[in-house]
């Protein structure tokens, strides 16, 4: 057939629906509708057979979806547990700091240890400041005030190492002496032998 004949059939009526068709049905892809009544019959009698297994399976979901409702409370509840421990550990620390400083200030001295661990004290809450955007003016100041006093006793070597009675390293007071037993019973019988001899 050529373009002509094919030109001249489609011209009369029934040639252009004809064409009209085979133009529509070379655009729209028609698929196949398979039907296969095996398939579908062994897939009924599976689900009848397999029934209380998709019972018991469904139930088993929906126990795990209430298992995971509950971790993810638990771990919300957990989650805020640490912020608290967290902001409660901050703010021992701020008071110790806080003491430290306020002690110093009054013009006690400690062992070189006890500044140590409370440098550290000062470099383990500023780095959690730092890390977590936490500004708190009066902290920093104690803690400046604790490396200035620590650098100044390191200078001049003033670390409290026993009580030495000189005031200028601390201001504990001394430990008083207890008078002993012996000394107190020796004036006593001094003193009944005096009123003897008296009478």
């Amino acid at each position: 057939m050529s373009f002509t004949e094919i030109f001249e059939m489609l011209a009369n009526e029934e040639g252009f629906w004809i064409g009209l068709g085979i133009f529509i049905l070379s655009i729209i892809e028609v698929t196949p509708i398979k039907i296969n009544p095996w398939s579908a019959l062994f897939g009924w009698i599976g689900k009848k057979v397999n029934k209380e297994v998709i019972e018991r399976l469904d139930k088993t979901d929906k126990r795990i979806d209430g298992v995971d409702s509950r971790i993810d409370g638990l771990d919300k509840r957990l989650d805020e547990h640490i912020v608290n421990s967290l902001e409660t550990e901050l703010k021992q620390r701020r008071m110790a700091i806080l003491d430290f400083s306020s002690s110093l200030i009054r013009g006690m001295n400690y062992h070189k240890e006890k500044y140590d661990f409370m440098i550290a004290e000062c470099d383990s809450y500023e780095k959690y400041c730092n890390e977590n955007n936490i500004v708190n003016g009066v902290a920093t100041a104690s803690i400046a005030e604790i490396r200035r006093i620590y650098g100044e006793r390191l200078r001049t070597g003033s670390f409290l190492t026993m009580w030495t009675g000189d005031p200028a390293l601390t201001t504990e007071e001394p430990v008083k002496k207890k008078r002993t037993v012996l000394g107190t019973r020796k004036k006593k019988t001094e003193k009944s032998s005096a009123e003897a001899d008296v009478k």
